[in-house]
Order: structure tokens, then C-alpha cells, then sequence
């Protein structure tokens, strides 16, 4: 495919010529026809907490394939804190009441001690604030508040509680649950981690058009590689399986996305995730550190800066 690199790509050329090489390459075929499940998906989720009452129950009817555990239903909890939080699907048991905290703080008493200033006596008590070690998750329990970003490890992915045909469509289902929080909307600073999955021709000319003059070198070395070579691909061995995907991170580059997926009795259950940086972007370590603290913390900066200029 010869492209010329200071052009807009076109939506339609390419997808005709997706039509094309389907015909002829079972593989791609597989991999474009894994980038619309992918693509759909994560459009209908997008925004699907804004208007909708019980997201979860719909999440489940987008993914046909997986069947939940009887007696089991699936709901959201925020990862991060009120504020600043991405959406990540849990599974408890159904009239599950209470809430479930994977860690409790509170203040400890250490000691007294007396001194003498100008004369008079002072007693003076001192504290510490100690965590004591997670809590084992509870699925008696729902997740009622925001649980700090670093703690959901103690929450169970909620895929272990689903049945999963270990097929090609089973497995890409099953990936979309697990990766949930990757497709949906971020809010507040965890918005500034989000990742743009290359599913369709579509986000692929969206990604090749930056006009950031800065980048038109890493925008031309992507454009070197053929799209549905980046679309998710699955392959299959035994009771294994390999889900490959690509995404652009503004701060990082190009990465590419590796989960392996292992039978678990009638489930799935998936490794932590591989993520090599295949392209890099032009900005050097300090502008990228500059830039994420910023985007964390934009808003104490805004302020500070209205004070000192007020």
C-alpha cells in the first residue's frame, strides 16, 4: 500500500482495502473482524454510565458469551478516589448488602511527653497513622465507595466469576470484560492515562492525522505499517492463548499491548498485561515528567498561579 505521508489518510480507501486482502488472508480476516467486536464495544460503553441506570446488566448483554455465575451478579466501583476514578467491573453475590473496604486506617496512640517553655508546663501528645494489611475481598459484600487507586488488587477480576468459551470469540469477549476500564470514560486526572486502541481503519486515520509538527516523524513510522497488522489478534494453542493489540499513550508512544489467556476450569483467566514501546515519542524524559505532573495536578497549579497574580 504506498502512501503519501503528508496526506490525510481516508477512512473508505482503507477499509476497501481491507475487503480486499479478507478474501485472501484467513489472519487478517480474523484480526479485522476482532478490531469491530473491540470497536463496538467500546463505543456502546463509552458513555453508557451517563445514561443508563444499570450499566452493569447491559455490559453482560453486550457479551453473550460469557455466562455469570449462578447465584452472582456484576456491578461497578470506582477505582481512584470521588473525583478522579475510572469505572472497573466487580462480580458479588446477589442482595449483597454492606460495604466492602480492602484496607482500614486509623490513628494510633505512641506516647506522652512533657517540656517546659517560658516556664510553663506543656504535655503534648503524640500519633501515628498506620494501615493495617488488606482486607481477603468479600463478595457478601458490595463496593459502595471509591477504593484508592493501588487496592483493587484485592478485588477479584470480575471474569473469574464468568464461564468462558475458549474459542476466538469467547476469548475477545472475555478480554473486553477484563480490559472494561480501558474502554470506558475516565474521569477527572486518571483521563490523562487513557489509551487509544487501534481497532479499526477508522482510529488508524485518526491517529496518522496529528498535526503536531513534532511528531510527524512518529506519525510516518506508524504509517509504515499496515493497519489490520494492528488490529487484536488471537492465537490459539492448546489451553492457552495469545491476545495481541496495539495503542497510542500521548506521553509514551506506540505500545504494543500483550495478554496471555489460560484455561481455569470453565473460565478464563488472563496474565498481567506486556506493554512494549515500539515507537517512541519525540519528547525527552524531563518534558514527559513535566507533562504528567501537570496533568495531574493542573488544577492546584491553575490556582496557585491566579494567587500569585492576583
Amino acid at each position: 500500500m504506498t502512501q503519501d505521508y503528508d496526506q490525510p489518510l481516508e477512512v473508505s480507501k482503507l477499509e476497501e482495502e481491507e475487503e480486499i486482502v479478507k478474501k485472501n488472508d484467513t489472519k487478517a480476516a480474523e484480526r479485522i473482524a476482532n478490531g469491530k467486536i473491540c470497536d463496538s464495544f467500546r463505543k456502546e460503553v463509552r458513555y453508557m454510565h451517563y445514561y443508563l441506570e444499570h450499566p452493569q446488566i447491559w455490559i453482560v448483554e453486550k457479551l453473550p458469551l460469557l455466562k455469570i455465575h449462578e447465584g452472582y451478579t456484576m456491578s461497578l466501583f470506582r477505582d481512584g478516589s470521588d473525583r478522579d476514578y475510572e469505572l472497573v467491573p466487580y462480580c458479588h453475590k446477589i442482595g449483597a448488602k454492606g460495604s466492602y473496604k480492602p484496607t482500614i486506617t486509623w490513628k494510633e496512640e505512641v506516647s506522652y511527653f512533657e517540656y517546659s517553655f517560658l516556664g510553663i508546663r506543656c504535655k503534648e501528645k503524640k500519633s501515628i497513622e498506620k494501615k493495617i494489611k488488606h482486607i481477603p475481598y468479600n463478595d457478601n459484600l458490595k463496593i459502595t465507595s471509591a477504593i484508592y487507586l493501588g487496592e483493587r488488587i484485592d478485588v477479584p477480576p470480575a471474569i473469574s466469576y464468568f464461564d468462558v468459551p475458549f474459542t476466538r470469540e469467547g476469548i475477545m469477549q472475555a478480554w473486553l470484560l477484563n480490559f472494561f476500564h480501558d474502554m470506558t470514560y475516565k474521569h477527572g486526572r486518571t483521563r490523562f492515562d487513557e489509551k487509544f486502541f487501534i481497532f479499526t481503519a477508522s482510529d488508524y486515520c485518526y491517529l496518522t492525522s496529528s498535526g503536531v509538527e513534532k511528531l510527524k516523524d512518529t506519525i510516518n513510522k506508524i504509517r509504515l505499517m499496515t493497519p489490520h497488522h494492528l488490529y487484536p489478534e488471537i492465537t490459539i494453542s492448546n489451553d492457552k492463548a495469545e491476545i495481541r493489540c496495539h495503542y497510542w499513550d500521548s506521553c509514551d508512544g506506540f505500545v504494543r499491548h500483550t495478554t496471555i489467556a489460560g484455561k481455569d476450569g470453565n473460565g478464563i483467566k488472563f496474565s498481567e498485561p506486556e506493554e512494549n514501546l515500539i515507537i517512541q515519542t519525540p519528547f525527552s524524559e524531563n518534558t514527559k515528567w513535566f507533562v504528567r505532573f501537570f496533568q495531574k495536578y493542573r488544577f492546584a497549579f491553575i490556582v496557585g498561579l491566579y494567587i500569585l497574580t492576583w
